[in-house]
């Protein structure tokens, strides 16, 4: 996900499972899940990375209080307080899962916010 450092963020998790679908094994979204849960602390990040041409890293993420931990409907989201003007890089975040299970990491950027025209449109002349 890419914010402006002024910013505060809600940032998606989806509860999983490892099953059989159509004799495919693999992960699929819990879409039942509304009892699963996790608490503040569970919500890691990695060290901050420089953005390109950036001298240091200046990122110190916050889960923000109002986060509750609860999954709805096998989603849950993880509220991020804006770092602050003059923030930015890059940083990984995950959520703490029970040793058995595996957890999925996510790219933050702060302070590289891409144009809201996201298309590039192309027209053929004949």
């Amino acid at each position: 996900m890419q914010a402006p450092a002024d910013q505060a963020i809600t940032v998606p998790a989806k509860a999983q499972f490892y099953g059989t679908l159509n004799t495919f094994n693999g992960w699929y979204d819990s879409t039942s899940d509304s009892a699963s849960t996790f608490a503040l602390g569970d919500v890691t990040f990695d060290a901050c990375t420089p953005l390109v041409g950036a001298s240091r890293c200046q990122i110190v993420p916050k889960v923000d209080a109002s986060t509750s931990g609860a999954y709805a409907a096998g989603i849950g989201n993880v509220k991020l307080a804006a770092p602050g003007v003059g923030s930015s890089g890059s940083v990984m975040m995950s959520i703490g899962t029970p040793g058995w299970l595996p957890s999925m990491k996510g790219a933050l950027t702060y302070g590289a916010v891409r144009s809201p025209n996201i298309y590039t449109y192309i027209r053929e002349m004949y």
